[in-house]
Parts: C-alpha cells; sequence; structure tokens
C-alpha cells in the first residue's frame, strides 16, 4: 500500500530543498515589511526530499525553524511541470543550494535575478516547447 503524506505537515528549514538558486532583493524588502506569522507553502517530493516550489522569499523569512507544507497538486499532476521543476532543482543543487538556509549568500538585485533565474527558467520553457 502507498503511504499518502498528510495534507499539512511541518518540516524543517534545514532538511527544506529549494527549486530556485537565488533570492530577489527587492521581493525580500517588501516581504521583511511584512509580519509574517505562520506560512504555508507548496512542495513537490523528489528523491525522498521536499521542495519548494514557491515560496522560497517568505520560507527564508520565517522566524520558525520549520514550515507548514503542502503538496503542489498542480504541479505534481502535470509530467511537463514536474519534469521542469526536476530541472530546476538540479540546477539549482549544482549551483550549491541543498537547503533555504544556502541562500542567504544567494541575494542578488531584482534585474539580477530576472537575468540568472527568470530568463533561464524561460529559456527552458521555450526550449522543450520546440
Amino acid at each position: 500500500m502507498e503511504r499518502i503524506e498528510p495534507r499539512v505537515f511541518r518540516i524543517s528549514k534545514e532538511e527544506l530543498g529549494c527549486s530556485q538558486p537565488y533570492l530577489d532583493k527587492t521581493k525580500l524588502k517588501y516581504f521583511s515589511n511584512c509580519e509574517i506569522k505562520e506560512i504555508l507553502l507548496p512542495v513537490i517530493k523528489l528523491e525522498n526530499k521536499y521542495y519548494l516550489t514557491d515560496g522560497h522569499s517568505r520560507a527564508f523569512l520565517s522566524k520558525s525553524d520549520s514550515i507548514n507544507v503542502y503538496l503542489d497538486k498542480e504541479i505534481i499532476s502535470s509530467e511537463s511541470l514536474y519534469e521542469a521543476y526536476k530541472v530546476f532543482i538540479n540546477w539549482t543543487k549544482d549551483l550549491g543550494v541543498n537547503n533555504i538556509y544556502d541562500l542567504s549568500e544567494r541575494i542578488i538585485n531584482e534585474i539580477s535575478f530576472k537575468e540568472k533565474w527568470i530568463d533561464r527558467c524561460e529559456n527552458y520553457f521555450q526550449e522543450i516547447s520546440k
């Protein structure tokens, strides 16, 4: 019998993988002005580890050592999106980012974030759609 994950569960920030290797300084500044108490973020499971699919800035700024997460059904139910996130996670791991704490040395300005990350992801989607 396959083990079914609970709908919402907590995972330590140290164990939580990332699907992006940078944080946008502008976005961090925006969220740092908000009071972040409890957050709930989407994840996918890959090779027995959970990876954020969104909310990296909020997870990074959270004062808690653990985060409430849920399985991202939108990504999991789409083979092409799931495969894309596997690629993004591998790119991220190749750059030495294994958990949310590793992003502390990878905070860049908005323009660099777009050039280094958003454009790379968009190029990936353009390549696979050819």
